[in-house]
């Protein structure tokens, strides 16, 4: 946000040269950011996949992380929140089943 300030201001002063300079600055960061985050998303997996094979055995954790590998995680919050459950979905209206015999 103070980049975006400091832009506003080199371009209200007629500094252009500096103001592009900092855009220049702002992109290469999100470039860095770019590589790091996809850096994160193979790390795990990769690791898995050189165990496996260095190890000559496996996991369900290893398997399903080197299957998932590279894919973007779900938020923290989404898991139990309002993520949908298996089974028969109930609506509503109907009430809830009767566990105990006391209805």
């Amino acid at each position: 946000m103070e980049e975006l300030r400091e832009i506003r201001t080199f371009l209200e002063q007629g500094r252009y040269a500096e103001a592009l300079a900092l855009v220049g600055e702002m992109e290469e960061m999100g470039r860095e950011d770019k590589i790091n985050k996809i850096a994160g998303y193979l790390e795990i997996p990769l690791l898995h996949l050189i165990g496996k094979h260095a190890e000559n055995r496996t996991t369900r954790t290893w398997e399903f992380s080197i299957r998932e590998g590279g894919r973007p995680r779900p938020p923290c919050g989404w898991i139990g929140s309002s993520r949908p459950r298996a089974g028969r979905p109930r609506s509503r209206e109907s009430p809830a089943p009767n566990v105990d015999g006391l209805r």
